[in-house]
């Protein structure tokens, strides 16, 4: 026999042995088994209803929360269609405020439209102010000047007055005036001898004109006949006033239409004074 079958051998025979040894010990312990599966058995029991109650307690949580979870549902679908509500809401009033910015900026243009005419009314005032004020100063000045001519008016009333007698005194001395003018005309030829006088060749032809200005101060009397009508150097017109004598002037200057002359020293009537209007002949009346 070789090496290898005696160790099975030996193998065989021992476990042969291990197996009778179990047994033993098997058949030994088999009433601790028997106690300790139905200890066991009671065990996995308790185990089983405790498994179970716990399953009912969770099935009842769960049914909790399943109730719970649909109330949360409910919840939430409310919430969520009362926040779709405000979201609308919101964007209306988005829409609201964004209509409302639009206005604001049509009403800060107005505004800005407005103050700048405004300050233009404010410049305008100020420029109606001033002009107000020149006025006023203008105004009392007026009144102040008012016053003043009233002054004169009043004075000037009082010399009217005056005057008024004298012309009633002047009117009866017209009528003296023209009873004297003859002797006043013999005067006049007389007069004409003293004064040195170039040879014209002829006498004054018949002219009538009218005093258009006269300056007393420069003693010169402006006619409105000149070299068209005739008129020449040394001619002398008679002055009158309505049918009463004033004087007489020589003429010394000739344009086309007009000429210059100077009144005749001593051949004017007393109190009398050539004046604007008055008429002017070379007839002998």
């Amino acid at each position: 026999m070789n090496i290898a079958a005696k160790v099975l051998v030996v193998l065989v025979i021992a476990l042969s042995a291990l197996n009778c040894g179990a047994n033993f010990y098997l058949f030994k312990k088999r009433t601790d088994w028997k106690t300790r599966y139905e200890t066991d058995v009671n065990a996995a029991n308790a185990q089983i209803e405790s498994e179970k109650d716990t399953a009912a307690r969770w099935h009842l949580w769960a049914l909790n929360q399943t109730a719970r979870a649909d109330k949360l549902q409910s919840e939430i679908g409310q919430l969520k269609t009362a926040a779709e509500e405000r979201l609308a809401a919101i964007k209306d009033k988005d829409k609201q405020l964004a209509a409302q910015e639009r206005q604001i900026a049509e009403t800060q243009e107005l505004a800005k439209a407005a103050q700048a005419n405004l300050n233009k009314q404010q410049d305008i005032a100020q420029s109606y102010k001033a002009e107000s004020e020149k006025y006023s100063a203008q105004l009392l000045e007026a009144q102040k000047t008012i016053a003043e001519k009233s002054e004169q008016v009043a004075s000037l009333q009082k010399n009217i007055d005056q005057l008024q007698e004298e012309k009633k005194e002047l009117v009866q001395t017209n009528k003296k005036i023209s009873q004297d003018l003859a002797k006043m005309e013999n005067a006049w030829q007389e007069a004409q001898q003293l004064v040195t006088l170039p040879d014209v060749g002829e006498f004054p032809p018949p002219l009538d004109a009218t005093v258009i200005d006269y300056r007393n101060d420069l003693n010169l009397v402006v006619l409105n006949v000149g070299r068209e009508q005739g008129v020449k150097v040394n001619y002398k017109f008679t002055v009158y006033r309505a049918d009463a004598y004033v004087g007489k002037v020589v003429v010394d200057m000739v344009d086309d239409g007009v000429c210059t002359a100077r009144p005749v020293d001593g051949m004017q009537a007393e109190g009398q004074e050539i004046q604007v209007g008055d008429a002017a002949t070379t007839r002998i009346q």
